[in-house]
């Protein structure tokens, strides 16, 4: 009778020490677990990270917007494409120079492969912007969007021929009337102006 007590009691311990968590020991694993999330932790945590993408979104739409048109501003008041690409791009590397020392940015060393590997991009992307600031104050800011816009199927081309990249039926199609839409658009451009078309 005893015996049964004793083992009873030793039973019930163990059976706490699995159910509820002591202090100072969560190695136990199933204490370690945690609890999955309740449906409504779930869905508030799925509305703060779409509100959170749809700021972002907003933001980027925003930069974009006002960039363009401050640009085209810039560029018929002062007419030094270069200038303006290194007054650009030279605020970008201080602010990111800024963030990284005062620690909202993490930032690891730089090493030659990295420079090789984005030397060719930072090369392009230095062009696009140079000669979108050199088109602004000849064409719409419309015109330089098309283009822009035409880019997104020259490079899913180059992208399916050079890396196997599968587009489905829908995307193809968007492509296509993205095309349609650039040769409407450039074929009754009111606007139309042979540099900045060059550019």
């Amino acid at each position: 009778m005893m015996t049964e007590k004793v083992t009873k009691e030793t039973d019930d311990e163990e059976l706490a020490k699995q159910l509820l968590p002591s202090p100072g020991n969560n190695n136990n694993s199933a204490t370690s677990k945690e609890e999955p999330p309740s449906p409504s932790k779930a869905d508030a945590a799925g509305a703060a990270n779409n509100a959170e993408i749809m700021f972002w979104l907003f933001m980027l739409f925003l930069a974009s917007v006002t960039m363009t048109v401050g640009n085209k501003y810039v560029m018929k008041q002062w007419d030094y494409a270069n200038t303006v690409t290194l007054l650009q791009n030279g605020t970008a590397v201080l602010y990111l120079g800024l963030g990284a020392w005062q620690g909202f940015l993490e930032m690891k060393p730089f090493s030659m492969l990295q420079w090789r590997v984005f030397l060719g991009s930072a090369l392009f992307l230095t062009v696009q912007i140079l000669t979108s600031l050199k088109a602004l104050p000849l064409v719409a800011i419309a015109t330089v969007v098309a283009f822009r816009n035409m880019c997104t199927v020259i490079i899913a081309i180059i992208d399916y021929f050079c890396y196997g990249t599968k587009f489905s039926s829908n995307m193809v199609f968007a492509l296509l009337v993205t095309t349609i839409g650039m040769i409407i658009y450039a074929s009754r451009d009111v606007n139309y102006d042979p540099m900045g078309y060059f550019w």
